[in-house]
């Protein structure tokens, strides 16, 4: 019997677990408050609410370019829609990310086209980009990299190659609010940059506010734009192509404006602003419980060097410096043993994401499971432990002193 095959009692798999990976952080109090004024204003819709939630999250990363909406998959597919130029079919992107990257790519109408990652830290390799062939990168429409678990790509390197290769790069930060990198790998201006600001190497930076996201909007995205053009472009694109800042009300009732451009459904509405701008009052605090438990963490789980036949499991992959720390990932030897072990003491632990280029839906672009030296690594040793604001220093110690046992 294969290790798929294997039957585990339920509260290995499901729990509860006394230690959790993942929890909703939305004051309730606070929530219940706003979202009761938004009911009595009898304005539900995207309204006042969704401009303050886009107020708050443009002045935190340093972009007022910012359009809010629905899902961060929504975000990433108006991103790459806003790429699509005539003879160009392909998105040039990790495997190793949330299905929601391929998904997106795939419902823009592109081919995903996958690259090899660094498994040391499970994120795209510039040297991988350079690589790709010259036939592919002359119909490639945009580049997207993925900030794993909060830890930021090497932009600095990714964004000279995308600019090389004269190829749009997008930033699939769903992990990656709140993230920081020094400001010569992300662009000019200041020592620290955030993720996502105007001082980006960048052309879109695509957050998601689902519901276990550093802040959450229920579910929830924001794209921010480097260039005003197409944050303009965004503001109708984003319900129908209706400019409604320029319409005009007609005495029948109805509002006069043109449509010059077949848009999309995707506006957040402000009853989901208004649990955002709850969950986002608590940002600083889930961040800095965030880096906190981290810090224990890299104290006891020793920093890979690199990767390959020898090594001593566990490490801990090497993350960038200001990461806003969404995950806490180690490689272990043995993945199965090391989850076994670890539920058991009700620590909640998980891959969280499986390399996509192991879905049918990607067959025809792949041909099946392909051989990258990099994902095989980090994918066949991937796993994380609970990483927030609601692990206590004594957690985060015994935490990862199991890791340590049950990662050998």
């Amino acid at each position: 019997m294969s290790r798929e095959e294997k039957t585990y009692p339920q509260n290995i798999l499901c729990g509860p677990f006394k230690y959790r990976l993942f929890k909703p952080y939305v004051p309730k109090e606070k929530a219940m408050a706003l979202l009761g004024e938004c009911l009595e204003t009898g304005w539900i819709g995207e309204g006042p609410r969704v401009k303050e939630f886009e107020s708050l999250v443009g002045g935190f990363v340093g972009n007022d370019r910012i359009t809010a909406v629905n899902s961060g998959t929504s975000a990433l597919e108006m991103a790459l829609n806003f790429t699509k130029t005539e003879g160009r079919d392909t998105c040039i992107t990790t495997p190793m990310t949330c299905m929601a990257t391929t998904i997106a790519i795939l419902n823009a109408g592109l081919k995903p086209y996958f690259i090899d990652i660094d498994p040391t830290t499970g994120l795209l390799s510039a040297e991988a980009l350079l690589g790709v062939p010259a036939d592919i990168v002359g119909r490639t429409a945009a580049v997207m990299t993925v900030h794993w678990g909060g830890s930021t790509a090497n932009m600095s390197a990714l964004g000279a190659a995308s600019k090389q290769l004269d190829l749009p790069l997008i930033e699939d930060a769903a992990h990656a609010l709140g993230s920081e990198t020094p400001s010569t790998d992300c662009g000019t201006g200041g020592d620290i940059a955030v993720v996502g600001g105007l001082n980006t190497l960048s052309d879109f930076t695509c957050f998601s506010f689902q519901a276990i996201k550093h802040v959450t909007t229920g579910d929830g995205g924001a794209v921010t734009f480097r260039h005003e053009k197409d944050w303009l472009r965004s503001k109708p694109y984003k319900w129908f192509g209706i400019p409604r800042d320029e319409r005009v009300e007609h005495i029948l009732g109805h509002s006069s404006y043109d449509i010059t451009e077949a848009g999309r459904k995707w506006q957040m509405n402000d009853i989901a602003a208004s649990i955002g701008i709850a969950s986002f009052g608590e940002l600083d605090e889930n961040l800095s419980g965030r880096r906190a438990v981290a810090d224990v963490y890299d104290s006891i789980i020793p920093e890979i060097k690199e990767a390959g036949e020898g090594i001593d499991f566990p490490v801990r992959v090497r993350t960038s410096a200001g990461s806003s720390y969404w995950l806490y990932t180690i490689l272990v030897k043995d993945p199965y043993s090391f989850s076994e072990g670890m539920r058991a003491l009700g620590i909640e632990v998980s891959n969280v994401h499986v390399r996509n280029d192991s879905y049918s839906v990607t067959d025809p672009y792949t041909g099946g499971r392909l051989e990258l030296a990099g994902l095989d690594y980090f994918s066949d040793h991937a796993m994380c432990i609970p990483i927030g604001p609601w692990i206590t220093t004594e957690d985060a110690e015994f935490i990862a002193n199991a890791a340590m046992k049950h990662g050998r």
